[in-house]
């Protein structure tokens, strides 16, 4: 975890009994401070980066966009910088994050109708959403070819999918006995 291009958290520290305790589970993380700092943006303003923080947070929003120079639809270093620059700006978050998930989640629906996904909205949907062939299965060829498109690791995050089901357990069963507040 990156915060404020200032500190870096690597590794694995879950706050849970389970963490914590000692007993079961063994983690570690490191809390990385910078003490040298460059100049750059946030949302449009001067900012002091850290060296290690900030190139570590814009080299893995590269990564995150496809923005390496190697990769099919990289740009030049330089360009990439600049695109990565000002995290918290609203034409970098909607115009190039935002818009990326989309696009690459447009495409891979296309493809493979990945479930989750905002589409299906109940159980008896997702039924009939199971049943449909996709490009991958009926023409391999164009599947590839559209996938061409895809830029990155980015997909929007489906916040929609099985919105009209009662996921809650039935209450004769042993997990329906459980307060609610636990699946919530």
């Amino acid at each position: 975890m990156v915060v404020d291009d200032v500190f870096t958290i690597i590794g694995s520290a879950n706050m849970n009994d389970r963490s914590m305790l000692g007993k079961r589970d063994s983690e570690i993380a490191w809390l990385i401070e910078d003490t040298q700092f460059e100049d750059s943006v946030m949302d449009g303003r001067p900012y002091r980066s850290g060296l290690f923080s900030g190139r570590l947070r814009k080299e893995l929003m590269k990564i995150s966009l496809g923005l390496i120079e190697d990769l099919p639809h990289g740009v030049s270093p330089a360009e990439a910088n600049r695109i990565v620059e000002d995290p918290v700006s609203e034409n970098f978050y909607r115009g190039i994050w935002i818009a990326t998930a989309v696009k690459n989640d447009a495409i891979f629906q296309e493809v493979f109708a990945c479930v989750p996904n905002d589409r299906v909205h109940s159980f008896s949907e997702l039924r009939e959403f199971e049943k449909q062939k996709t490009i991958n299965e009926t023409d391999p060829d164009q599947a590839r070819q559209v996938l061409q498109g895809v830029r990155g690791y980015l997909v929007k995050f489906p916040l929609k999918f099985l919105k009209d089901s009662k996921l809650l357990p039935a209450c004769s069963t042993a997990a329906g006995l459980v307060p609610a507040i636990n699946w919530t």
